[in-house]
């Protein structure tokens, strides 16, 4: 009662995330309409939607078109709990993926497949790079990962290096005109480092992927054909995909 009571009034962003985390662990049931309510973008600031999200994830409501959504709509997440106290769900995206593969159920796993295809497309590198993590560990727990995930893998290897994400999958101009902003976004963020071209760590990815990342050879090998650090990285994963 006492944490619902001060819920009713609290106005400060951050509380009423904690405050609401808080509620779905030691209520689920009870807290289920606040946690669901919270999604929606009336009225709430960001970090108390992913803190809804994560929520809903964790108490095992169904995963809706809404949460969807509500998740690409405020990518990049860490920088949304970075000042929570809460150390377990300080990977938002990671931990939603997680958590939603582990209910072992084939619509959670295809949420998760589109959850993480669109933060993949995502023209912000940090968003990017946030779903690259989470979407290999997506492919360690889930075998239909890899086949699902990369296309939009390599829309995000070619978001980082200026290629035309419009090739790699699905999206048509939508995916173009995003990866056009992040070949921007990704200039100005990384600068001319050695590793600039390869911001999100998707180009290392594809490696992991084994035989499924065959699609990205011609990616790769075009990447491969550079110098410096993205070079290496892009060579050592075109050896693992395609070894002939």
């Amino acid at each position: 009662p006492a944490l619902r009571d001060r819920a009713a009034v609290e106005t400060d962003p951050l509380v009423r995330a904690e405050l609401l985390s808080s509620l779905a662990q030691l209520d689920p049931e009870g807290a289920a309409r606040a946690v669901t309510e919270a999604i929606g973008p009336d009225g709430s600031p960001p970090e108390l939607r992913i803190a809804a999200l994560l929520a809903s994830a964790d108490i095992g409501l169904p995963w809706t078109p809404a949460h969807h959504e509500a998740a690409l709509a405020l990518l990049p997440l860490d920088r949304l709990v970075a000042d929570r106290f809460d150390q377990v769900r300080n990977e938002p995206l990671h931990h939603l993926t997680v958590t939603l593969l582990l209910r072992d159920a084939g619509p959670d796993r295809e949420a998760v497949y589109a959850l993480l295809d669109g933060a993949l497309r995502h023209p912000d590198p940090e968003a990017r790079t946030e779903a690259v993590w989470a979407a290999l560990t997506a492919c360690e727990l889930s075998r239909g990962a890899p086949a699902r995930l990369v296309g939009a893998l390599m829309a995000a290897a070619e978001a980082d290096g200026g290629g035309a994400g419009a090739s790699s999958g699905s999206g048509g101009d939508g995916v173009a005109t995003a990866t056009a902003t992040a070949t921007a976004t990704a200039t100005a963020t990384a600068g001319s480092g050695p590793a600039s071209g390869d911001v999100s760590g998707a180009l290392s990815a594809l490696g992991r992927l084994g035989p499924y990342g065959e699609p990205a050879a011609d990616l790769l090998a075009s990447r491969a054909a550079g110098a410096g650090e993205t070079a290496d990285r892009a060579l050592e994963a075109l050896v693992a995909v395609d070894p002939v």
